[in-house]
């Protein structure tokens, strides 16, 4: 458009010049004009015809330019396909490799017919890759460390216990109230806690729900009743009483142990006792306290100062 208005421009100062030359030349103005405007017609003629051909050539240019926007968006989408294939190829050799890797460090699973006591047996029922793991010992479940690397020393190495349990069992009674009879069962009529309901407070007896090792411990108050001297024949040294209390923990009617305490010359007392035991039990053994000795006027004081509790340890899963 710059190079279109410096030829108007020119023209006009060509124009102009050829006035002052016609009139130089004795021309009429009238004349003068006409040959302007003939040659007015003729250059904007020739300019019209330019500017259509430039617009064609303009057209023709942005079709290329679009041709060309076309042909570089497909080499892009191409060359886009193709790193894409690359790292589906390189994705599928990796997976192949690692299909190739587990493949050899795993087998078919084989029945061996009992739970794994080793890392042998582990082993044989398509176990591969080394690491801890729990197997069946004697009486619980252990943990061990396995080498499965065909070179390893040594395949196993022995960790320790597992602290597995098929069910849950503590209690802890207490007893509100005095209690005077020895050789049976002491009940209680106070239960603070009995996970597993092992423990019956009407029998005061506790069952064991599975075999294992079992905590007990039982503790309280004697009450010992005021002393009174009594004198002497002949005038001898007076006497003086001598109380006893003693509890025993009973096992299917066997004594286990026994906690004791007594007073001598008293004006009314209190005596504390205790016993704990750990003992290994069976299904359906039965597990009490008693009073197996107590003198006359004793009793075990009650307002829940007579605790009886019971923990299961460890269990023994031997069949």
């Amino acid at each position: 458009m710059a190079r279109h208005l410096t030829a108007l421009i020119n023209l006009f100062w060509l124009c102009f010049a050829c006035t002052i030359h016609a009139n130089a030349n004795g021309q009429s103005f009238e004349d003068t004009v006409q040959q302007l405007a003939k040659n007015y017609a003729e250059i904007k003629e020739v300019l019209e015809a330019k500017m259509v051909r430039l617009e064609t050539k303009v057209i023709g240019l942005e079709s290329k330019m679009q041709q060309q926007n076309a042909i570089v968006m497909a080499l892009q989408n191409e060359r886009h396909s193709d790193e894409v294939e690359i790292k589906l190829h390189e994705t599928k050799a990796i997976v192949d490799d690692l299909a190739i890797k587990l493949s050899e460090r795993t087998s078919a699973v084989t029945d061996i017919g009992k739970m794994p006591t080793s890392c042998s047996d582990l082993q044989h029922i398509g176990h591969r890759i080394s690491g801890l793991y729990s197997v069946m010992g004697t009486r619980s479940v252990e943990t061990v460390y396995c080498n499965f690397h065909p070179n390893a020393k040594e395949m196993q190495k022995w960790i320790g216990y597992v602290d597995v349990k098929s069910a849950s069992t503590y209690f802890y009674v207490t007893r509100s109230s005095p209690f005077m009879e020895t050789n049976i069962p002491i009940p209680f009529d106070v239960e603070q806690l009995n996970i597993g309901g092992a423990m019956n407070l009407q029998t005061g007896k506790f069952v064991a729900p599975r075999a294992g090792k079992y905590s007990f411990s039982i503790s309280g108050v004697a009450y010992f009743p005021f002393t009174q001297l009594t004198a002497g024949l002949y005038n001898e040294t007076p006497v003086v009483p001598s109380y006893r209390f003693q509890i025993s923990l009973i096992k299917n009617g066997n004594w286990i142990g026994s906690g004791y305490s007594h007073a001598t010359n008293t004006g009314g007392t209190f005596e504390t006792f205790a016993l704990d035991s750990t003992l290994g039990l069976i299904k359906n053994d039965q597990v009490w306290v008693e009073i197996s000795e107590m003198s006359d006027k004793v009793l075990l004081y009650g307002r829940r100062f007579t605790h009886f509790t019971g923990v299961f340890l460890e269990e023994n899963l031997a069949p």
